[in-house]
């Protein structure tokens, strides 16, 4: 058989067209591939710090004028019907906001910073907050058990705040103690968060209890010991 000839070889000067094309093909691909690395970048940092302008966003719009501008009579109404988000999810990003700074609360990200606000909530000192509780190396926990705030996971947190919870319902009075069946973790933390409100703002007898209705229905809130002449604290904790 005879033999193939060779391909005859590209001139010097369409060769070198070629590979320019090629490598201005692969510059113009590396170029768009890091701009699209850097977009990324730049939006998750947007989700990362959005929890925290919520936050801020719900803790002007719990400002009554802005309220009755929006022709709605409570900020649980503004949450279900305008912001779509439920009311104790908004509490406790409110809650953040309140008690750390931007900074200390990117730093922790949304669920750890949520947690710590349930944390400090649940603790039978009305003094504490997030960003103290933070600061501290480890805090104890019922049976012997602590808790390191910064090293801590965010599911950590939480039991640990319930932990808390539950060894100061065991110890409360028989007549006090709840057994809601549909009471969730976030509506225990608003009961818990109002109370504490309510007891910085001098009315240390006032209790705040979430209260189960029936199976499938959120939880009312019951509000006791509260003297009537005191009542504008009432609206002043829960309109904060």
């Amino acid at each position: 058989m005879p033999s193939k000839k060779p391909s005859p070889k590209l001139p010097a000067a369409l060769a070198a067209r070629a590979t320019a094309a090629a490598s201005s093909k692969r510059d113009r691909l590396h170029r768009e591939a890091r701009d699209l690395l850097t977009l990324i970048a730049r939006r998750k940092k947007e989700i990362t710090e959005a929890f925290y302008d919520i936050g801020e966003a719900l803790t002007r719009l719990k400002s009554r004028d802005l309220l009755s501008a929006l022709g709605r009579r409570t900020f649980a109404e503004l949450c279900e019907k305008d912001a779509k988000i439920s009311v104790a999810t908004a509490e406790r990003l409110v809650a953040i906001v309140a008690s750390l700074t931007r900074v200390q609360a990117l730093a922790m990200g949304q669920k750890k910073a949520m947690a710590m606000v349930t944390l400090a909530a649940a603790t039978p000192d009305p003094s504490d907050s997030a960003a103290g509780l933070f600061r501290k190396k480890a805090i104890a926990l019922p049976g012997g058990r602590s808790v390191s705030p910064r090293t801590a996971r965010a599911n950590e947190l939480e039991e640990a705040a319930t932990a808390i919870r539950h060894r100061a319902s065991s110890s409360a009075p028989a007549a006090k103690k709840q057994r809601g069946r549909t009471t969730s973790a976030d509506e225990r933390a608003l009961a818990t968060l109002l109370q504490r409100r309510l007891r910085q703002l001098g009315l240390e007898r006032a209790t705040v209890t979430a209260v189960a209705t029936k199976p499938g229905q959120g939880s009312d809130l019951r509000f006791e010991h509260i003297p009537a002449a005191n009542v504008s604290a009432l609206a002043k904790a829960v309109g904060h």
